[in-house]
């Protein structure tokens, strides 16, 4: 299922350029997208892909032939089972399909969660930079967060930019022993790219009903502003 204005070029000429650099040559060590590069009001950006493979698990994607990591991938994993539950509501989509146009990468590809995240993100900033100047987004949907959503304002630093937290925006909620950032707003500023409006939120997987309970409601409503 290939969109004739997906931009196929683009994304093999960005991943050749990362495999030269990093000599990375195998998707199982790293992903870059999740489905075919496209314009789009929004974009969601979490930390890092999941491991390697495993049998009826997660499994890797043809992203260079139209499938998408929220469709066909969607049940390899919580964080993609639960991230496409709610895309799904907050896109008003019926079915998984209607999430094709998903716009989701991560601030760093390579895989697993021993992977080093601040050389991680210094790796694929200069990526990150040309894959949202093409999306052109005025949203961004920020996974793992952090509390006072200190991981995107790592994330804005990275790319050489800032990110300003609305400080009247953050719920907090449970999270096993702890508290987590359930969601916040702000804005990110990064040279080279459009002002972006961010929601902040914690990792997809731990989404559960208290979650849905105590912010999806406010995820909406700034959804909506910009991308609805």
């Amino acid at each position: 299922m290939i969109s004739e204005t997906s931009a196929y070029d683009l994304m093999r000429q960005i991943e050749q350029d990362y495999q030269k650099e990093t000599r990375l040559n195998d998707r199982k060590d790293y992903s870059i997208f999740y489905g075919p590069l496209l314009k789009s009001s929004f974009a969601v950006v979490d930390q890092n892909p999941g491991g390697n493979p495993v049998p009826d698990g997660y499994r890797i994607v043809d992203v260079m032939n139209g499938q998408h990591e929220l469709v066909e991938g969607r049940n390899s994993g919580p964080t993609t089972r639960k991230q496409a539950q709610l895309l799904m509501r907050l896109t008003r989509s019926s079915t998984p399909d209607g999430l094709r146009k998903i716009q989701k990468i991560n601030r760093y590809f390579r895989r697993g969660a021993g992977a080093d995240k601040k050389a991680g993100m210094r790796e694929a900033a200069p990526y990150l930079k040309r894959i949202l100047a093409y999306i052109e987004p005025k949203l961004l949907v920020v996974g793992g967060a952090g509390i006072r959503g200190r991981e995107i304002n790592d994330f804005a630093r990275v790319m050489g930019g800032s990110f300003r937290l609305d400080e009247d925006s953050i719920i907090l909620g449970p999270n096993g022993t702890h508290e987590a950032l359930y969601f916040c707003t702000g804005n990110v500023s990064i040279p080279g790219l459009r002002p972006m409006r961010v929601i902040g939120t914690y990792h997809p997987s731990k989404w559960h009903e208290t979650f849905y309970k105590k912010a999806y409601a406010a995820m909406e409503t700034e959804f909506k502003k910009i991308a609805g």
